[in-house]
């Protein structure tokens, strides 16, 4: 139900269905006699039959393909056969209210109507796939067509239909954004249908080129890549029109999901003190060690991989220091493991143990922060040298210039340095979007903006080459202009995305790596200066200035965001500061570089003291975000290098104790520091932010092991979803008791479903149908109740983000009681049994992100907010440990 017309259509249907279902389940549970159905059956019919007509209708409209007239009417008799069913079975039921027959009749009916009118529904969507074929077969035939130009007019013909047709296209589709259920899957549409827009200019300029040098390869080379990109972006409509399932959808824009091993070897090895692993099987847990070892060592190596593309010294330099602090921990490991296998100190053991997998995970951590921070601040000046056409400073200004000058010679020059910088921003770009969570709500927009940028490049080279050969043709000029200023222009959104706000990358990430590359360039620009290297000076002076301007776009965004007045103007003093500096910065430079071999020591430190008071002020704003965003200054410290004394024996502990309360201090931090061992980053940095604890004697909540998940796959998604809301405690927190409902409603859903399937049940298929109502109306209770919470946070992008989750899992939870109700009519059917389990999972999932972000909304509350609007404590499991 992707759409709002078949939402309208089916969620109705579907009750009324369920009613159904359930009285005859009644009937047989109770051996009663079935009720008189003919008034709900006929209400049904009546229904249906209005479906057949608007169907019927649209069927015989002259825009109709023929695959749309083949499919319909095949629909409407499938679901026209069904409602002749459900009255018959009715009548007879109405003759014979214990006719086996008739209740199964019913049921087939029922089954009959509900996928009937999916398929209704679903041709319908597709239907705008004939445009989309159309035009990417008009545009085939075109290109076939440039074989032979003797008839010009013939071809002049054809483009003009392609762009009635693009039109037509972009018309019917533009319809759909509107009915599309899930804003980012609307907001993906759009955006297809404007790019198809933009490029059918391009495109029939591209034709006029072709006629005009029929034999060059650059013209010819142009035309593919403009045809291309229309064909990907109708493709990429077809895709979107035909979704049934958001997240599959996202999915496959998205970043492939990762498998992180180390972390889960890393919380197998801490799941239990090491002594203990130690005494139930040595040899295993020796292996674990040694896998841990060596996964931690392949998570440097990755991201030493991504700091290869990086030219920023300060960053290496960090990056080494990590290293060999992790060598040495890592040797430290082995050497702590063979020498406890002779003395087996059980408490030295385990704090040492524990001491050196914190400061080997830490020295992970920090470096690939390191490495992330070092390719956000690489892309911010790439992309800023390759944005702005008119910034002769920057690589495609000066690729422009030379066009604008009609300089063939340094074209082809310019050229090659721009290719090579897009070139770079491709391998930068592809490194960072590796390293963000494939759930990620924008990383599909920023997906489609890489890979827009990607395809413009070659449209762009082949203008170039094609001008530089014809330099006295305005066409070939004016075409190249716009190329570059069309690539310019996706640049400037992937910009936007990527590096300008929060979303793909948090901001105190944005701002740290904004902060490395003006760091960086201001150095190197004062090294030029010292050096008298003006051309060096210059280039470094334009990289400085785009650093610092992209930062205070990250930082006027995250102000923007803000309805947090403290926050806000501590953010606005640090931009006051900083935009007060710049222009003396570049003022001073530029004075310096009109004299630079006769300028004095003095206004050179001059220069100096300015690029210190704004890595100064910089510094001030990363320290603002990072307090609001409650990360602690020692987050980025690096890893020590962890010594352990030799093991000598020690007298046995006592018991711990069994009382929480009685608990001492030094307990307490170990259960909290085991608490916020997850493999989940997202859920690691919430863990850590809670301070509010509720210590229990009780073992914490597992997830299924592999097998059990296999064989019972929505036990497991309801078991996974009682495993996340364990960490938070449900006392005055209705957002946690909610969650915790929805989890046993699938952990009930599983045993009806197993029951249903297995001895179809007639009490377990009336529970089947209810549970998977009580899942829709709880996510309804969620919704309401996080958005009160919503209300009172001081984020907007956020805000914004957990209300488009919202969205989604109401959607789905609809969608899950539709299948539930079909699955119910027909026990056997496996297709059905998968989409239940599909479904199921995504609404688990959808559950989970909620939670999540309903988290960090509460960790930035307004100030005027009620005291009591919510609580969330972090659950501490004591038992056992």
């Amino acid at each position: 139900m992707h759409t709002k017309t078949s939402k309208q259509v089916l969620s109705p249907l579907a009750d009324a269905v369920s009613a159904l279902i359930i009285i005859i389940s009644d009937s047989d549970i109770n051996s009663t006699p079935t009720p008189d159905l003919s008034q709900l059956s006929k209400a049904v019919e009546s229904q249906i039959q209005n479906l057949i007509v608007v169907a019927k209708k649209i069927t015989n409209q002259p825009t109709a393909d023929l695959t749309l007239k083949e499919l319909m009417p095949l629909a409407c008799q499938q679901v026209s056969d069904a409602s002749n069913l459900l009255v018959s079975s009715t009548s007879l039921l109405a003759r014979d209210p214990f006719s086996s027959k008739g209740r199964q009749d019913l049921l087939e009916a029922v089954k009959g109507i509900l996928e009937g009118t999916t398929r209704i529904l679903d041709v319908f969507d597709d239907s705008e796939m004939y445009f989309t074929s159309l035009l990417r077969n008009l545009l085939l035939g075109l290109e076939n067509f440039n074989g032979d130009l003797n008839n010009q007019a013939q071809y002049i013909q054809n483009i003009k239909r392609i762009s009635q047709s693009i039109f037509t296209t972009c018309q019917l589709c533009s319809k759909r954004v509107g009915d599309i259920v899930s804003d980012q899957l609307a907001l993906d549409l759009k955006d297809a249908i404007e790019n198809i827009k933009n490029e059918s200019g391009p495109y029939i300029q591209a034709c006029k080129l072709f006629l005009t040098w029929p034999d060059a390869r650059d013209a010819k080379e142009i035309l593919t890549i403009s045809r291309k990109n229309i064909e990907n972006n109708t493709i990429r409509i077809d895709e979107i029109v035909t979704c049934k399932d958001y997240d599959e959808y996202a999915k496959k824009q998205g970043s492939e999901e990762k498998s992180n091993k180390y972390a889960e070897i890393k919380a197998k090895l801490l799941g239990e003190p090491l002594s203990e692993q130690w005494k139930k099987s040595s040899a295993d847990t020796d292996q674990l060690c040694k896998e841990f070892m060596s996964e931690a060592l392949k998570r440097n190596d990755k991201a030493n991989e991504i700091l290869e593309h990086i030219a920023k010294e300060e960053v290496h330099n960090v990056a080494k220091s990590i290293n060999e602090a992790t060598g040495k921990n890592v040797d430290t490991f082995k050497g702590l493991l063979e020498e406890q296998h002779a003395l087996f100190d059980e408490k030295q053991l385990d704090q040492d143990s524990s001491s050196l997998i914190a400061a080997i995970d830490k020295s992970g951590d920090i470096l690939e922060s390191n490495a992330i921070n070092g390719v956000i601040s690489e892309m911010i000046t790439t992309l800023g040298n390759l944005s702005d056409p008119s910034n002769l400073s920057t690589v495609i200004g000066q690729m422009q210039e030379q066009v604008d000058k009609t300089n063939p010679e340094l074209l082809g020059e310019k050229a090659l340095v721009f290719r090579d910088e897009a070139k770079k921003l491709d391998v930068l770009v592809s490194a960072a979007l590796k390293t963000v969570d494939p759930t990620n709500q924008t990383l599909p927009i920023a997906n489609a903006q890489f890979e827009k940028c990607q395809k413009s490049l070659p449209a762009v080279i082949a203008a170039v080459n094609l001008y530089k050969n014809h330099p006295e043709n305005a066409l070939a000029k004016d075409y190249a202009t716009k190329t570059i200023g069309s690539y310019a222009d996706t640049i400037k959104d992937l910009t936007k995305t990527l590096v300008s706000q929060e979303g793909v990358f948090a901001a105190p990430q944005l701002i740290q790596a904004g902060h490395v590359a003006f760091s960086h360039h201001s150095k190197s620009l004062l090294d030029a200066i010292a050096k008298n290297d003006l051309p060096n000076a210059s280039k470094e002076m334009n990289l400085t200035g785009l650093s610092a301007m992209q930062l205070l776009r990250i930082t006027e965004q995250e102000m923007e965001n803000t309805e947090d007045q403290t926050y806000k103007q501590a953010l606005a003093t640090e931009i006051a500061f900083i935009k007060g500096a710049l222009p003396q910065l570049i003022s001073r430079a530029n004075d310096l570089f009109q004299h630079l071999d006769t300028s004095s020591e003095v206004e050179k430190e001059e220069l100096n003291k300015i690029v210190k008071s704004i890595v100064a002020g910089l510094s001030s704003v990363g320290n603002v975000v990072r307090e609001y965003n409650n990360i602690s200054k020692d987050a980025q410290q690096l890893p020590a290098v962890v010594l352990y004394e030799k093991a000598k024996p020690q007298p046995p502990e006592p018991e711990p104790v069994a009382d929480p309360n009685q608990l001492t201090d030094e307990q307490k931090q170990q259960l909290i520091k085991e608490a916020e061992n997850q493999q989940d980053d997202h859920l690691r940095a919430l863990t850590s932010a809670i301070k509010e604890l509720v210590i229990v004697q009780e073992e914490a909540p597992k997830v299924l092991s592999e097998t059990e998940a296999q064989q019972n796959p929505i036990k497991a998604a309801g078991q996974e979803l009682v495993v996340e809301a364990s960490h938070w405690a449900q006392q005055e927190n209705d957002i946690v008791l909610i969650v915790n409902k929805i989890a046993q409603k699938f952990l009930d859903l599983s045993e009806y479903h197993n029951k249903l399937s297995h001895h179809n049940d007639p009490q377990a298929k009336r529970s089947f149908i209810q549970t998977a109502q009580d899942i829709m109306r709880e996510t309804d209770k969620l919704e309401e109740t996080v958005k009160v919470l919503i209300m009172w946070c001081a984020d907007k992008r956020l805000c914004t983000q957990i209300q488009n989750t919202l969205a989604r899992l109401v959607t789905l939870a609809q969608t899950l009681k539709v299948i539930a109700a079909v699955k119910a009519s027909s026990p056997k059917d496996t297709d059905k049994a998968v989409q239940l389990v599909s479904c199921g999972q995504n609404v688990v999932q959808s559950v989970k992100m909620v939670l999540r972000d309903a988290i960090s909304c509460s960790l930035r509350l307004k100030k005027d907010c009620p005291s009591d609007l919510v609580r969330f404590r972090k659950v501490i499991y004591a038992k056992g440990k």
